[in-house]
C-alpha cells in the first residue's frame, strides 16, 4: 500500500509549485511592460487574479496544516474542550474557503486563454468565432455554477459548513459537489484545448515555433491529466494529503501554461541581442585585421589623362547622404583609383498577415 505524503512534504511541494507559477507570471508581466512597452491587457488581469487565488488557496492550506490538518492532531466535539472546539471551527472555515478558492479560481487561467483566442481568431472565420463564443459561454456558466454550488450547497445557512455537529452539511466533504465541479471543469478544459486546432492548420510556423507550440499543448494536456488523477484519487484512494498537492499542481500548471509564451518572447529578444553583439565583434575584428578595408574598396577604373592626376592623392568627400567617402591611389597601378565609402544599411522585415498570426502565439498576448 502506498503511503500518504507527510504534512511538511505537502507544504514544501505546494509552495514550490506556487513559487514557480509566480515566477512565470512575473516574466509575462515583465515582457509586457518592459520589452513590448505595452499596457496590461484583460488577459493579464485574469492571470493576476489567478495568482491571487492560488495565493489564497496556499494560505488556507498552510493555516489548515498549522491547525492540525495533514496528519496533525484531530479533535471531536465529544472529547474536546472549548478551545479545541474553536480550533475545529477555524479549521473547517479554512477548509471551506480553500475549496471555494480552488473550484472557482481554476477558471481564471481559462478566461486568459479565451481572451487571447478572441484576438487570435480572425473575423473571416465566422464558424470558428461562433464556436469560441459558445465555449466562452459554457466556461462562464460553469464558473458561476461552481461558485454558487460551493457557496450554497448547504442552503442559505452557509455557517453549517463549519458546524461542530457531526451530521451538519459540509460542502468540503460532499462527494456530489466534487463530481459536479470536476465534470464542468474537465469539460471546459477539453473544449478550450481543442478549439484552436482548425486554425493551426493554416498558420505558417517555423520549426522552432512548432516545437514551442507542441510543448505548450503538451503542458495543457498535462493539466487535464492532473485533473483526472485528482478525480481518481478522490474516488478510489484514501491518500487525502496527496489531494492538496494535486489541487495546487493543477492550478499552478494552468498558470504556467498561460504564461509560457512570454518566456518565448524573452528568449527571442536575448537571441537577437546576442546576434547583434556577435555581428559587432566580427565587424570589429575584420576592421582591425584589415579585412574590412580591403572588402570595402571598389575599383573605379583607370584614368589616363594627366588632368586627373591630382585626384589620385588621398582625400575625403561626403556623398549626398552624409556617408564618408575616401579616394585612394591604386597600388601598382599609377592610373587606377579605388573608392572606399562607409555606408549605413538598415533592414526591416515585412511580415505578412499569416506570419503575424503565427507570431501571435509567441507574444504575451
Amino acid at each position: 500500500m502506498v503511503a500518504d505524503l507527510s504534512g511538511p512534504t505537502v507544504m514544501g511541494l505546494e509552495w514550490a509549485l506556487f513559487t514557480l507559477a509566480v515566477i512565470m507570471v512575473a516574466i509575462r508581466l515583465f515582457v509586457r511592460i518592459r520589452i513590448q512597452r505595452r499596457k496590461l491587457l484583460l488577459s493579464d488581469a485574469f492571470l493576476v487574479i489567478s495568482v491571487i487565488d492560488a495565493m489564497a488557496l496556499i494560505i488556507c492550506d498552510t493555516q489548515s496544516y498549522r491547525l492540525g490538518a495533514m496528519g496533525g492532531s484531530a479533535f471531536t466535539s465529544a472529547d474536546s474542550g472549548a478551545a479545541e472546539l474553536q480550533q475545529i471551527v477555524t479549521l473547517s472555515k479554512y477548509s471551506f474557503a480553500s475549496n471555494y478558492f480552488y473550484d472557482s479560481g481554476i477558471y481564471f487561467p481559462k478566461f486568459t486563454i479565451l481572451t487571447f483566442y478572441l484576438k487570435l481568431f480572425p473575423v473571416t472565420k465566422p464558424r470558428l468565432r461562433k464556436a469560441l463564443y459558445a465555449v466562452s459561454a459554457f466556461t462562464v456558466s460553469a464558473f458561476v455554477c461552481t461558485a454558487f454550488l460551493d457557496t450554497f450547497w448547504c442552503g442559505s445557512d452557509v455557517a453549517s459548513n463549519w458546524s461542530t455537529d457531526a451530521h451538519a452539511c459540509s460542502t468540503f466533504n460532499s462527494l456530489v459537489v466534487f463530481q459536479i465541479d470536476w465534470s464542468t471543469n474537465i469539460t471546459s478544459d477539453v473544449m478550450i484545448f481543442l478549439l484552436p486546432f482548425p486554425l493551426l492548420r493554416e498558420l505558417k510556423l517555423k520549426p522552432r515555433q512548432i516545437i514551442g507550440l507542441a510543448v505548450t499543448f503538451a503542458l495543457g494536456a498535462i493539466t487535464m491529466a492532473i485533473s483526472i488523477a485528482r478525480f481518481i484519487s478522490v474516488q478510489a484512494s484514501s491518500l487525502y494529503n496527496t489531494l492538496y498537492v494535486w489541487s495546487m499542481a493543477e492550478m499552478a500548471v494552468a498558470i504556467i501554461v498561460v504564461s509560457l509564451p512570454a518566456l518565448s518572447s524573452l528568449l527571442n529578444r536575448r537571441g537577437q541581442a546576442s546576434t547583434t553583439q556577435s555581428y559587432k565583434l566580427n565587424s570589429h575584428y575584420a576592421s582591425a585585421s584589415g579585412l574590412g578595408s580591403r572588402a570595402a574598396h571598389q575599383k573605379l577604373g583607370s584614368i589616363t589623362s594627366g588632368t586627373f592626376s591630382a585626384s589620385r592623392s588621398m582625400g575625403h568627400l561626403a556623398d549626398e547622404n552624409g556617408s564618408d567617402v575616401e579616394l585612394n591611389p591604386a597600388k601598382g597601378d599609377p592610373n587606377g583609383i579605388y573608392k572606399r565609402q562607409e555606408v549605413t544599411v538598415e533592414s526591416q522585415v515585412l511580415e505578412s498577415k499569416e506570419h503575424r498570426a503565427s507570431a501571435a502565439y509567441w507574444e504575451s498576448h
